[in-house]
């Protein structure tokens, strides 16, 4: 009986979604929607990269005065540059394939060009163009890659409180949403790139994310896989959404006993004033909740994500081909090392590999744990570079090409 309750429940949510964007002539239906059980999925002490991966290719961020990184919010690579995002620095920076640096794109300003606070970024690369969202003014401004040169400001519509993630499609833009106090709750605004003017509301908070519209921002961004299959996921949604010209529709379905439910949201909002004082999670992790499916890549036949259940770190592996899941704590680069506890997530897929990423925080526990233990794989490409970080070094990417 439970599993004819859960399965209608299930029908009715992707109905519901899929409803939401009907009038995007949206060809995903719920038949399309895989189902990944956590519940259900083969958990182990460990998943290792060189399962699925080749030995990287190690690409040490060149550390310069002009390009110091404190945190790098998205990366993207087009045409053998690196361009990263850092919402610490306030500053979007380009390398080339072997992590020199080549410049910095627009600065902070009010002028023409210019921004006051980058919180994402996105590329067109059919028109070799890039779109920076300024969140403070909900501007998109807009740079030709050739040349870098300022083409143009689209001056996008004040709806709701914070807007931090975006994804262009053509000449639309969509840009999460999140609320305060505002009735009408929505995750995903769509934005004519023309005009700037807001023509579609995507996804009710209530029926797809349990409620949650709340502004808080994740370390990356809302969108993955930005360069080949486009996905979403909110913050308490267990519903993974395609991102297509036809709008959102489901794409996977994270199943579990132990996932939050509505009430558990209604519980953590209940004390929450507009200023966010009285946020408080503890409760979900007191009782082991699964929550916040991010960090999310897509490689091969491979699906992959970070989820948390309580405080909880947890890397899910799935298996397209053979609709099946492998679950750990513990994703290693073990080309770089044997087994240790320092994060090296992955952030960027495309169609030959992935990017792992060193961030600048982890660095001086890398240095520690590691390179002072003698642990760094002596085979590694740029054993010297790395074993000359320091502290203050720039973030280190590792590109693993599929085996």
């Amino acid at each position: 009986m439970k599993n004819k309750v859960l399965i209608v429940n299930f029908v009715l949510l992707v109905l519901t979604i899929c409803q939401s964007c009907s009038s995007y002539h949206a060809t995903t239906s719920w038949a399309d929607v895989d189902t990944i059980n956590i519940d259900k999925s083969l958990h182990a002490d460990s998943i290792l990269f060189s399962t699925y991966f080749k030995a990287p290719k190690v690409i040490p961020l060149e550390t310069k005065k002009e390009c110091l990184i404190q945190n790098v919010r998205s990366l993207e690579i087009f045409k053998d540059n690196i361009y990263i995002l850092d919402d610490k620095v306030n500053k979007l920076f380009v390398f080339d394939k072997n992590g020199n640096f080549k410049r910095s794109i627009s600065e902070q300003g009010r002028g023409r060009g210019e921004y006051l606070e980058l919180a994402d970024f996105s590329i067109d690369r059919k028109n070799e163009v890039i779109y920076l969202l300024d969140e403070a003014a909900d501007n998109v401004l807009k740079f030709d890659l050739k040349d870098y040169e300022y083409l143009s400001t689209i001056k996008t519509e004040r709806n709701g409180y914070r807007t931090y993630s975006m994804l262009t499609i053509g000449n639309r833009a969509f840009l999460n949403r999140t609320s305060v106090t505002e009735e009408e709750k929505y995750e995903l605004k769509e934005i004519d790139l023309h005009s700037g003017k807001q023509i579609g509301k995507l996804l009710n908070s209530n029926e797809y994310n349990n409620g949650w519209n709340f502004p808080l921002r994740l370390p990356f961004s809302n969108f993955y896989s930005k360069n080949s299959h486009p996905k979403y996921v909110g913050l308490f949604s267990n519903v993974i959404m395609n991102v297509t010209d036809d709008g959102v529709c489901p794409a996977y379905v994270v199943e579990s006993d132990d996932f939050v439910k509505e009430n558990d949201i209604r519980h953590i909002l209940r004390n929450v004033d507009k200023n966010m004082e009285g946020l408080d999670f503890s409760t979900i992790y007191f009782q082991h909740k699964i929550h916040q499916i991010s960090r999310l890549v897509e490689f091969s036949k491979y699906l992959c994500f970070q989820y948390l259940q309580g405080d909880d770190r947890k890397y899910l592996v799935y298996d397209n081909e053979f609709k099946k899941a492998q679950i750990s704590s513990f994703f290693f680069n073990d080309y770089v090392c044997d087994q240790n506890n320092i994060p090296m997530d992955l952030c960027y897929s495309d169609k030959k590999g992935v990017v792992s990423l060193l961030q600048t925080s982890y660095i001086p526990y890398f240095i520690e744990h590691v390179i002072k233990k003698g642990k760094l794989k002596t085979g590694l490409e740029h054993y010297a570079s790395l074993m000359r970080l320091k502290a203050n070094s720039n973030p280190v990417l590792f590109y693993l090409e599929y085996k």
